[in-house]
């Protein structure tokens, strides 16, 4: 995805941009080598980099070369680096998720057998209570007899 925004902003050009200490002249190939053979001849103790090397007209120096050889060497065997923790990364994730659905499972498994616990629990405490009230019933009708039978017995 490229955001349309550097299209805008180089078909816009402001007046009097870039200021006229930024701005650097166009020279002849013939002047670059001679200034990079001026420039290396007169500063070889200040080494420059190879960015700066290319701007000023010249080439990069071999050391330079070498240097930015190893700067991508280093750069692709980070890269291998991340690579490989990304991949060990990824085979961890994806034993993590194994793990996390068998456990989901075990976790539907044992709450269906909570709800069908729970469901038996309730119609064993349904018919406990209506025991309950029965045997109370028979009580309640058996006191009531002996006390007829006494309160009959007495009378006579």
């Amino acid at each position: 995805f490229r955001a349309p925004f550097p299209v805008a902003l180089r078909a816009h050009r402001m007046p009097g941009w870039p200021p006229q200490e930024l701005a650097v002249p166009l020279r002849s190939a013939d002047s670059n080598a001679n200034r990079w053979d001026q420039q290396s001849s007169v500063d070889s103790a200040v080494p420059l980099t190879p960015a700066a090397a290319l701007l000023d007209g010249g080439k990069p120096s071999t050391c330079q070369q070498h240097q930015s050889e190893q700067h991508l060497a280093e750069a692709q065997a980070a890269a291998a680096r991340s690579m490989e923790v990304g991949a060990s990364i990824l085979s961890e994730l994806g034993s993590q998720r194994e793990t996390l659905v068998r456990m989901r499972d075990t976790l539907h498994g044992a709450d269906g057998d909570l709800t069908q616990g729970s469901s038996f629990i309730s119609t064993m405490l349904r018919r406990t209570f209506f025991k309950k009230m029965l045997l109370i019933a028979i009580i309640c009708a058996l006191v009531g007899t002996i006390l007829l039978l006494i309160f009959a017995k007495l009378k006579h």
